[in-house]
């Protein structure tokens, strides 16, 4: 039996486990799937050796210092700066990201080719710098703008884009907003992260977060006639590429998203 494994701080909300899980039961893969709460990226290494994890997904606050301690890594991933996948062959470790393929996806469902359309990405982290990787790759024009302006600037100019003061959002004129920031997650922020008065602006609404399924941005954007979604479809997508990395099989993604699904209703999202 193989073992695959989640490593974060914090992890138990994290809807992996059971996702993976019964990704492993569908394919009939003989695979485990445990946790290991941590923030340090050299016991990661550590753990992966001792505990004979054959992959593994990285999330908060690990995806970049885990750059440090790879001996591979994927093009996407050193061009966003950060992993969420770790493969592991033989005694070597490769990270990749699947967080920008999870994005684009979810953008292609919602509002058909990204090619030729103009977004704004609120935000300046490392899922910000996943969903301009995935809007430049489409061929799309990205606007970054973050109430830190210095880091939004600095990440405008590695990625060649525009860059908005947050004060300046009002100017703003683009298809579709992209919320990579965590304001509107339950138990963090649930506020909304651009102004209602603005959402007029824009055709279409994606937001990364997951928890509540309908962030208030998602909501009221509904009500000003923009078409939105939330982030489990990002989530799945992002972790059937996993699967797809760790086994070579094709992700038998309708069970995974039924599986994540049925979590956040257990926990009442």
């Amino acid at each position: 039996m193989k073992t695959y494994a989640l490593f974060g701080s914090p992890i138990g909300h994290s809807l992996s486990p059971a996702m993976h899980g019964a990704a492993f039961a569908a394919a009939g893969v003989d695979a485990c799937f445990r946790t290991f709460e941590t923030d340090r990226a050299f016991e990661v290494r550590h753990i992966v050796e001792e505990e004979d994890v054959a992959g593994a997904c990285v999330t908060i606050p690990l995806k970049v210092s885990l750059l440090e301690v790879l001996d591979e890594v994927g093009d996407a991933a050193r061009r966003i700066g950060a992993v969420n996948t770790i493969i592991r062959r033989g005694n070597r470790l490769r990270g990749e990201n699947t967080d920008w393929i999870g994005i684009a996806r979810s953008l292609e469902k919602l509002m058909g080719p990204i090619a030729g359309k103009r977004f704004l990405v609120l935000g300046a982290g490392g899922t910000a710098r996943a969903a301009l990787h995935a809007v430049l790759s489409g061929d799309g024009n990205a606007v970054i703008s973050s109430r830190r302006y210095d880091p939004a600037r600095l990440l405008a100019e590695e990625f060649s884009c525009e860059v908005l003061p947050h004060e300046q959002l009002d100017m703003i004129r683009a298809d579709c907003c992209i919320n990579t920031t965590p304001v509107g997650m339950r138990n963090y922020d649930e506020g909304i992260p651009i102004d209602r008065t603005m959402l007029h602006r824009f055709r279409w609404v994606f937001d990364v977060i997951y928890t509540p399924r309908v962030t208030r941005l998602v909501r009221e954007a509904r009500e000003e006639g923009c078409t939105a979604a939330g982030g489990l479809d990002m989530f799945v997508y992002q972790g059937a590429e996993q699967f797809r990395l760790w086994t070579g099989l094709e992700p038998p993604v309708e069970v995974m998203a039924d599986a994540a699904g049925r979590m956040l209703d257990c926990e009442g999202n």
